[in-house]
């Protein structure tokens, strides 16, 4: 359509214009005609100038590096991490970009769809994503339903309706996984203390039937599941749970349910009251049958 507008403008300037009775004079009617006919032909050919050049700006802001900072498993593990603390459904707000149900989405409208889920990614995640899931032969398209497909599997194995005789999975957000290994890290007599010393709570809070998690969670806004040392000393300093004990006890069984972050060390306080709880209701169903 551009090439089309220039030949026709070029056309209208070098056509010659209609002569009356003077060879070199030219009707005005006709002059004006042709004029206003020019100018329109350049504003049309300027105006898909423009529009291309926006278009090929909007494929450059996106295209990615062949050799990407990050690759496309670490940013999809990113958006799993999310997605299984908000349990946001991400194809409810992509597929709304999907006008004509192909599987297939603009780069503008899958990035607008994560910022609608609230899905904070860097520039360089961004890249690896629409790297990793560009539909191939259709630059600046997404295969969204491949991306969804792969992020959900954080609900469970997909389709499992049709395979009732598999055995279903259930994905690990990363707090539960690095909490789990830093538990085998711990030497022998330091988890068998620690053990020793979330008995003692639990039997205070069988005993004052107290509910912990709710204390622990008003300094958790962004319910991360683990908050700092200081936050959690002062729960229990608040509850009465370290009356008697000694400093040494408090850091064993602090660092018993540490979690490490960016090189901040704090308390995986959801697994700490999994534990107690759990043991409070043994507490309790050994008094009851004694």
């Amino acid at each position: 359509a551009l090439f089309c507008m220039v030949a026709l403008c070029a056309l209208f300037t070098t056509t010659n214009f209609v002569e009356l009775h003077d060879d070199e004079t030219l009707s005005r009617p006709n002059e004006i005609y042709q004029v206003k006919l020019c100018f329109l032909c350049q504003q049309i050919s300027a105006s898909l100038r423009n529009t291309a050049a926006r278009r090929r700006r909007s494929v450059e802001e996106f295209e990615v590096d062949s050799t990407p900072v990050v690759s496309t498993e670490e940013a999809v593990f990113h958006v799993k991490t999310q997605v299984a603390k908000s349990r946001v459904r991400l194809a409810e707000f992509m597929k709304d970009f999907d006008r004509f149900r192909s599987g297939r989405i603009p780069v503008t409208g899958f990035r607008r769809a994560l910022d609608n889920c609230q899905i904070k990614l860097t520039p360089d995640q961004h890249a690896a994503l629409i790297k990793g899931y560009e539909a191939p032969g259709q630059s600046g398209e997404i295969l969204y339903k491949k991306f969804v497909s792969d992020v959900e599997a954080v609900f469970g194995t997909p389709d499992l309706e049709h395979e009732p005789t598999h055995a279903g999975t259930q994905w690990k957000p990363p707090v539960d996984i690095e909490t789990t290994a830093h538990f085998r890290q711990l030497p022998d007599d330091v988890s068998s203390v620690g053990m020793e010393l979330v008995e003692r709570i639990a039997d205070q809070v069988r005993k004052r039937q107290l509910e912990l998690l709710p204390f622990f969670k008003d300094f958790d806004r962004a319910r991360r599941g683990h908050i700092s040392r200081p936050q959690f000393q002062r729960v229990c300093v608040s509850l009465n749970l370290f009356e008697g004990w000694t400093n040494n006890e408090k850091e064993v069984l602090m660092d018993k349910y540490m979690y490490v972050q960016g090189g901040k060390e704090d308390v995986h306080y959801r697994a700490f009251v999994k534990d107690v709880d759990a043991l409070a209701t043994e507490l309790y169903l050994m008094a009851t049958q004694a």
